[in-house]
């Protein structure tokens, strides 16, 4: 989780002439100043005293009205710091501070548009107000518009080059834009202009992880800790980082240390949940159970629910842990529902184009000798555990679940004037399917330079095999499959953190399993002969040299014995199961189904036995 840098609600730092006896004048100026002095100090409720004593005399000042606006805003009271502001300025609209402050009074209210027409007046009335700019840009990025946020983080520095918190919002924006590089960039530059930047700190660690330099990254965050010791925040984000390197003991520490310091904090009450098993009486189930959850945030709720799920089945309470799965599900449905139509129509579009002829009339020769391997299938079947048997044998990289591929499809339809990528694929010349394979072939060889193998388990890639036969030739495409009941329930009982939206409701998560198989028999009927290696979760677990032999001999290795140690590798896993590899091979997830079966009758009524 990352954060950002305060609002500046500076006080006026003048008042308006006062017209009144020389006596009374100074004797009110001096109450104005020491009341902007104890603002100014954060001795807030002396500072109202103070100001109440000249408004007394002075009802209509629009300075005093401002500061009081900017008072109460900093007491946290923003519909009285509104009224006050919007007073003021309807005596006098030509305070840009004014503005600037009833912008964040709007932007701590949630009213985002009112915000930045606020922030608007302010510029224009001050072209190198560099809060306003700053403020403007928090919201703009808030709204999900980081390219319009990153121009007036820009406007600020060019105002005042020495803004740190300027510079670390620019990170925000350059990371919600991918721009890691930029983004490590605007956080280093930040503290060097302020060294005692906690938030800074936290999120130059996040940006490091997601650069891959995690031991940099976990520096990051402890100095972020050191900075400030209830830092929760940074707690959970060092958490999640030893989680991903398999370090749980300490992760399970970190999130316990997050929650001791915020109790109420959802996220790392579950990512606690991910990484600890529990047993009968768990101090954590009985603190997750005792929380007043009809109280709560929606989106801290749903996190929650999902925490007391796998707390509940962890000790067996298998009714109770699906009421909390399902609620948490309803509540995410009914804010992301999926589109099937559009799945519906996509499956179709894929499979009236990608015939076994059109496939045949074209060959792209090979690219390169980086041989690309593609895990695709359902999430949560078995797509990690194949990428960690594999990330132990030094010609492999293993790079997760990296959208790559469609990134570059996506570029190569828009450049092209398409909007979908069947229209595209339908009419792209042998050049344009050979350029975007080399273009991912550069993106991910970026990750690995002298890999010969480098692993891309997007399970979603299914829908792309087509285009990958024909723009990656020597790609290798491996299907991870699994029961279907179990690889549903695991979908279903995830928070995943990006957004599966068809998990969240057993009807629509049925569909997808069936739309997703159709695809899969489609490609092996078009597809030439053993184009695709289809691997069984269960016959992993129960004869997982023999998978592995087959698995190795698919890509044209030898057997090396050190693929069964995959358990023990040190990399890092981002995925849902991150705890679960780090254990040998178990069968306790197989039939795990059956323990909710008086639940699951409408996910069995479409899926079936379906294989």
């Amino acid at each position: 989780m990352n954060e950002k840098a305060p609002d500046d609600n500076a006080p006026q730092t003048a008042g308006a002439p006062l017209a009144l006896t020389p006596e009374l004048a100074a004797e009110l100026n001096a109450a104005f100043g020491r009341a902007l002095q104890l603002h100014q100090a954060g001795q807030l409720d002396a500072a109202w005293a103070s100001y109440e004593k000249v408004r007394a005399f002075l009802p209509d000042d629009p300075g005093l009205l401002s500061n009081l606006g900017a008072l109460h805003l900093d007491r946290g009271d923003g519909a009285q710091s509104i009224r006050f502001l919007q007073r003021s300025l309807t005596l006098d609209p030509n305070q840009p501070g004014a503005w600037n402050n009833l912008g964040n009074a709007f932007q701590r209210a949630g009213m985002l548009a009112e915000a930045l027409r606020s922030y608007a007046k302010a510029v224009q009335l001050a072209p190198d107000f560099a809060d306003a700019w700053n403020n403007r840009g928090i919201v703009l990025n808030e709204l999900g518009r980081p390219a319009d946020a990153l121009l007036d983080y820009q406007r600020a520095l060019d105002a005042r080059p020495d803004f740190a918190e300027a510079w670390y919002n620019r990170g925000d924006a350059c990371m919600a834009l991918k721009n890691h590089q930029a983004a490590l960039a605007s956080y280093d530059r930040a503290i060097a202009l302020k060294p005692a930047f906690p938030e800074a700190h936290n999120n130059r660690g996040l940006v490091l992880q997601r650069l891959d330099r995690h031991a940099e990254a976990a520096d990051c965050f402890v100095r972020a800790i050191v900075l400030r010791p209830a830092y929760a925040e940074a707690h959970n984000n060092l958490g999640a980082l030893y989680s991903e390197q398999g370090r749980l003991a300490e992760a399970c520490t970190a999130f316990e240390s997050a929650i001791r310091v915020r109790p109420d904090y959802a996220e790392a009450h579950h990512n606690l949940s991910t990484v600890r098993k529990y047993q009968p009486g768990d101090p954590h189930l009985l603190q997750l159970e005792a929380m007043p959850l009809a109280e709560v945030p929606e989106a801290d709720r749903i996190r929650l629910l999902f925490a007391l799920g796998k707390a509940r089945e962890d000790i067996g309470r298998y009714d109770e842990a699906f009421a909390a799965y399902a609620e948490g599900n309803r509540l995410l449905h009914e804010r992301r529902p999926y589109d099937e139509a559009a799945a519906d129509r996509l499956a179709a579009d894929v499979m009236a184009v990608f015939t076994a002829d059109f496939l045949a009339a074209r060959t792209p020769a090979p690219a390169g000798d980086c041989i690309p391997v593609f895990i695709v299938g359902m999430p949560r079947s078995g797509t990690t555990l194949l990428e960690r048997v594999l990330n132990t044998l030094p010609e492999m990289h293993g790079a997760g679940e990296i959208d790559d591929f469609a990134r570059a499809v996506d570029a190569a339809v828009r450049a092209d004037g398409h909007e979908r990528f069947t229209d595209w694929a339908a009419v792209a010349s042998l050049e344009r399917l050979a350029a975007l394979g080399a273009d991912y072939l550069a993106h991910t060889r970026r990750l690995a330079p002298t890999a010969r193998y480098i692993v891309n388990k997007m399970p979603d890639n299914f829908f792309f095999l087509g285009l990958i036969h024909l723009t990656l030739p020597n790609a290798r495409i491996v299907h991870a499959m699994r029961d279907p009941m179990d690889s549903c329930l695991s979908c279903f009982t995830k928070l995943f953190s990006n957004r599966l939206d068809f998990t969240n409701d057993l009807g629509t998560l049925g569909r997808y399993y069936l739309r997703y198989m159709r695809l899969m028999r489609h490609w092996h009927e078009v597809l030439p002969a053993e184009r695709i290696l289809d691997l069984h979760y269960e016959e992993m677990v129960a004869d997982t040299e023999g998978q592995a032999r087959r698995l190795l001999a698919y890509l044209g290795l030898p057997w090396d014995p050190a693929c069964l140690e995959f358990h023990a590798g040190s990399g890092l896993v981002k995925t849902a199961s991150a705890a679960q590899v780090r254990s040998p091979i178990y069968r306790t997830s197989v039939a795990r189904w059956q323990h909710f079966a008086a639940h699951l009758q409408p996910l069995r009524a479409i899926v079936g036995d379906e294989r």
